[in-house]
């Protein structure tokens, strides 16, 4: 982006920098202002511009930034625009005029500045935006427009404003925290960390910005995991669904087009007390819900304040940080806020308004929750308000019977409620009651088949008891189920709360023979030290699955018809040398692996119930279940680990633009899927260097005779039929024509092409050791082609040995911004892509990194050992 299309915040003088954070209105927020926060459809165009508004330290400048370079769209700062067209900044135009006239002044400015960027535009505003004049502008604005709230925690906007009194910073939100809620329909929680000071630097260096310049960044912000999180709100408000997960599988399937599917709940009481590992108690999950149970309150308002909705803020931007599965928002209909003392003197606890609890789930709409429920004890216009501004989320009509009494779902009301549900047009209906008696177990599978003879359209139910006499009922229900996890049961103690664990529900699916045990395999001529198998048993053993993954060496690709022939076969991991060569064995493959031209996982095509072949389409209803296999589907999921790698390690100064330049070193099966993962990834100019010239220009060759589709960034391939890949995040402006995507360096000795920026992203995709008495190529890169100046990320493929010379001297080079990404970071990544073709389930990750780092360990000690024999 260029230098001059980026207007940045001027920081205020250091005697008035907090006078002039908040709106320099005088009266209270309670006159002439809504207290309650905008809601409007959140139904945009994919051009709509996007506002930013909060105070400054919120990071605004730094999250415009990330989105300006993602979305390849124009900074527009409030101040600057000010500046240029009054001829004056802020401050001295209110010396040079009075109050009155400075208001009028900015009103006038704010509406053109609007109304100019309508389109492709990141606009940050200042304090003035929420004032008495200029709120009603952004609430018309944000009808057609996000308009996001920036908060932060009050530590890091003190330390920003530099205000000695924390007292202080509170009065401060406390009277302009409600201005902004109303003024937008949108809120973002930006969580502080400590980077090193050179992230900043590097920052500031893409963004063009001068060193005097350069404060204006927030300073204690980690910048990556805000990108990443920041742009997962951004991807899903836009309904950019493809690019919002921060791990992409190869056929991303809806939660409720799945069988069996779980949701690990936890009280917000609990995540505020605790510290929690948050990704090692989701592992295996589908969904994290978030029950709003409890709110701390001061005594003074009736209903919620801004610190009750800036905690549940913070809150929920904790799990996204750390967790990649949809949230599901849930505000308990008996929620507590606080204690109140009743005319005796006793005190109980204070249950949430009406009001203020519909309040608080549509907060669940302004944090972006892809579901959130609302309790069906409300009319059908409060949840008909709900529905109208849901825009992309998914609602979920939830009603629970504390005392069902006997044959509660036998009552006619059970099948009234859904019906009620079905009419207002709710995405999913949760009913739930605790179970009396076995009995009832039968009954809500009963109740669940009334409604699935429904004729359809009809919305997905989620039916169970709660208690420990109704975990049956939750192994067998097929929707989001609702799940615990081993360390919470010591710590949450509520009859409401779920009773059984991932683990135990899946276990219970295989012990009922609804499930069958399969096996898989990593199938290849030169497999025996694998760290495939660990990787995999442990996930399996995590998730309360039988399966077992072994080692299958073979000379001869047609071994695997022996595989094949096991009623039990699951799929294999093919590795080197038949990525290729498999291919003329399947029966249909992946659009991926289509383009890639190779093939790393194969799974086996069944029959269905009424004995047709399943297809692509419906191959995730058969996992999991043995019988004849009747052909195979191949995809390909190296491509994945690449780009999840490459994303995740990519540092937002060198976000990818029509510009990038990435070097792929190699020419074979890896190569092949590295060139995919960065077409995928929006790259437009892609450099090969393979040591024997005549692979690395046919490698050119395949990629640059398909068509590259530049909005969804797939590639058509007419020798194999064509098809579709997941989105790249930019856009270029016209389609890449044959011979231009992918060129060739000849030599390691020629200077970087002249043509070609630096690049800023280079994978290796060659072995770093020994075969077939080949010594290892040493490789490292010519230092004449590392000279981006804001660095960039390496990947090493190779993992044996795990520090090779690449890495060594890119770890040398980590004070000029380049990043070093071994082999086993990449591997499990491809990992959890193939362990949900093999299984239809999310992969724990946390689980299969700690098995192959184990696996890993235990083989490199083994060869210590047999060296000292």
């Amino acid at each position: 982006m260029a230098q001059s299309e980026l207007e940045y915040e001027q920081p205020p003088p250091k005697a008035s920098r907090d006078s002039e954070s908040a709106p320099a209105t005088q009266s209270s927020p309670n006159k002439g202002t809504s207290l309650h926060a905008l809601r409007t459809p959140r139904q945009y165009s994919s051009r709509a511009s996007i506002v930013l508004i909060g105070l400054r330290g919120t990071g605004k400048t730094s999250l415009a930034i990330i989105a300006c370079t993602a979305l390849q769209r124009r900074l527009v700062d409030g101040d600057q625009y000010f500046h240029r067209t009054t001829g004056s900044t802020r401050a001295k135009y209110r010396i040079q005029h009075d109050i009155p006239q400075y208001r009028i002044r900015e009103v006038e400015v704010m509406k053109l500045m609007l109304a100019e960027n309508e389109t492709d535009c990141i606009i940050t505003c200042g304090a003035g935006c929420v004032e008495e004049t200029g709120q009603p502008l952004l609430q018309e604005y944000a009808k057609t427009h996000p308009v996001i709230h920036i908060l932060r925690d009050v530590r890091s906007i003190q330390s920003y404003l530099r205000i000695n009194k924390e007292e202080k910073i509170r009065r401060l939100l406390e009277f302009v925290e409600p201005l902004y809620r109303a003024s937008s329909n949108l809120e973002f929680y930006n969580m502080s960390e400590r980077p090193a000071q050179s992230s900043l630097d590097i920052l500031s260096m893409a963004a063009g910005l001068s060193p005097e310049s350069r404060s204006l960044i927030t300073p204690s912000l980690t910048l990556k995991h805000a990108e990443q999180v920041f742009l997962h709100l951004i991807n899903f408000i836009m309904d950019r669904a493809r690019d919002s997960s921060a791990f992409q599988t190869p056929d991303p399937i809806p939660v409720e087009s799945t069988r069996f599917t779980y949701t690990l709940s936890m009280n917000l009481s609990t995540l505020i007390t605790r510290s929690l590992d948050l990704e090692e108690l989701a592992s295996g999950i589908d969904a994290f819900e978030l029950k709003i149970d409890m709110l701390a309150n001061t005594g003074v308002h009736r209903g919620l304040d801004w610190s009750m909705l800036s905690s549940v803020s913070e809150q929920f931007a904790c799990i996204r940080r750390n967790v990649t599965v949809p949230i599901i928002y849930h505000v308990e209909p008996r929620c507590v806020y606080g204690l109140e003392t009743s005319s005796n003197g006793t005190r109980h606890p204070r249950l949430l308004p009406d009001d203020a609890y519909l309040e608080l789930v549509h907060h669940g709409l302004r944090l972006g929750a892809e579901y959130l429920t609302v309790d069906f004890g409300h009319s059908d216009k409060s949840i008909q308000e709900l529905l109208a501004v849901k825009g992309h989320a998914k609602v979920i009509g939830h009603y629970t019977d504390d005392n069902p009494g006997r044959g509660g779902w036998e009552k006619k009301d059970r099948f009234q409620i859904y019906k009620r549900a079905r009419a207002l047009g709710c995405d999913i209906v949760r009913i739930s009651q605790p179970a009396t008696s076995m009995e009832d177990n039968l009954a809500v599978r009963q109740f669940t088949q009334e409604i699935d003879s429904l004729p359809l359209p009809h919305p997905p139910i989620i039916a169970y008891n709660t208690g420990l006499r109704g975990r049956m009922s939750c192994c067998f229900n097929r929707l989001l189920t609702p799940v615990t996890h081993r360390i919470l049961r010591s710590i949450e103690r509520s009859s409401s709360l779920p009773c059984i664990t991932v683990q135990e529900a899946q276990e219970a699916l295989y012990a009922s023979f609804l499930l069958d045990k399969m096996r898989f395999c990593i199938f290849g001529a030169s497999v025996m030290y694998s760290l495939s198998p660990a990787m995999h048993n442990g996930a399996y053993a995590t998730c309360g699955m039988p399966h077992e993954y072994g080692i299958h060496q073979a000379s001869l690709l047609e071994e695997l018809d022996d595989l094949v022939k096991d009623p039990n076969f699951g799929g294999a991991s093919i590795t080197l040398p038949y990525k290729t060569q498999v291919m003329k064995r399947l029966s249909s493959e992946s659009a991926h692996a289509k383009a890639i031209g190779a093939v790393n996982t194969v799974i086996p095509i069944r029959a269905l119930p009424d004995g047709r072949m399943s297809t692509e389409l419906n191959l995730r209803y058969l996992r999991n279940r043995a019988g004849p296999v009747l052909a195979l589907y191949g995809d390909n999921t190296d491509w994945i680990g690449i780009k999840t790698c490459v994303r995740r390690n990519l540092s937002p100064a060198n976000a990818i633009t029509p510009r990038t330049v990435s070097l792929i070193i190699g020419a074979g099966g890896m190569a092949r899927a590295a060139i995919y993962a960065m077409i995928q990834l929006g790259v437009r100019n892609i450099l090969l260097y393979n040591r024997t010239l005549k692979n690395a220009q046919g490698l050119a060759q395949h990629y640059n005779s398909q068509t590259l589709d530049n909005e969804n960034a797939s590639l058509s391939a007419p020798n194999h039929g064509g098809g579709e890949g997941s989105g790249a995040t930019t856009p270029t402006d016209e389609a890449s024509p044959p011979g231009t995507l992918v060129t060739v360096v000849k030599s390691l000795q020629d200077p970087w092409p002249a043509e070609f920026r630096q690049p800023t992203i280079i994978v290796c995709c060659i072995p770093a050791h020994s075969i077939g008495g080949i010594l290892a190529p040493e490789f490292t890169v010519p230092e004449q082609w590392l000279e981006s100046p804001t660095g960039g990320v390496v990947m090493e493929l190779a993992y044996k040995p795990r520090n090779t010379p690449l890495l060594k001297q890119i770890r040398a080079e980590s004070h000029r911004g380049w990043v070093a990404v071994d082999g086993l970071e990449m591997l499990p990544e491809q990992g959890f892509a193939q362990y949900e073709l093999f299984t239809g389930r999310n992969a724990p990750r946390r689980v299969m990194r700690r098995e192959v780092l184990k696996s890993f360990n235990e083989k490199e000690e083994e060869k210590t050992k047999g060296r000292e024999r």
